[in-house]
């Protein structure tokens, strides 16, 4: 996936190069510069000495557990030890907050808020409430089924702040449906 098109180096965009097997990874040197590298560099497996299976392993295992998983349990699970499990988790969490941050929401959406956290006794509800305001996106397929969701806790919902939200998160004409909240 890194060199769709075979190899290129990265610092003179060179096609060419020499193979040397090590003990974990294979090292390719450019033979125009003599620039080295691995198919890990510049991703989150560079310099690792943990086996790229298990790299593999714990990206599936943090992805598609819905409760989130922790430190302690990843390292049981692969066979490392905590303090590796626990730098792996938070890399790869990195770099899934990395590419959540890079898609847009196009097409048909869904533009929603919500309200986090208990309730203040005697306070108000809903729109007038002091919990956590958060705005919520969904994109949904042709189909009308979800595509992707993103989420942003702001400081009110009031519509410049959803303009400014709305031109960061979502592609121009795209079509949003909501409640007839006047700032939507």
């Amino acid at each position: 996936m890194k060199w769709k098109d075979g190899f290129c180096c990265e610092e003179c965009g060179h096609g060419a190069y020499f193979e040397t097997k090590t003990r974990k990874h294979r090292l390719y040197e450019c033979k125009a510069c003599r620039y080295q590298s691995t198919v890990t560099v510049g991703t989150v497996m560079e310099k690792t000495r943990t086996d790229l299976t298990k790299w593999f392993i714990a990206i599936y295992m943090i992805a598609h557990d819905k409760g989130g998983i922790s430190a302690h349990k990843l390292s049981g699970d692969i066979e490392v030890s905590y303090k590796t499990a626990w730098l792996m988790l938070h890399k790869i969490r990195q770099a899934m907050r990395k590419c959540d941050a890079e898609y847009t929401l196009a097409g048909i959406m869904e533009w929603h808020d919500a309200f986090f956290g208990a309730p203040t006794e005697g306070g108000k509800r809903g729109r007038g409430t002091e919990k956590t305001k958060v705005l919520v996106g969904l994109s949904l397929n042709k189909q009308g089924h979800p595509r992707y969701v993103k989420m942003e806790v702001t400081p009110d919902i009031k519509g410049q702040t959803l303009v400014d939200i709305a031109e960061k998160w979502i592609v121009q004409g795209s079509t949003i449906s909501s409640d007839a909240y006047r700032s939507y």
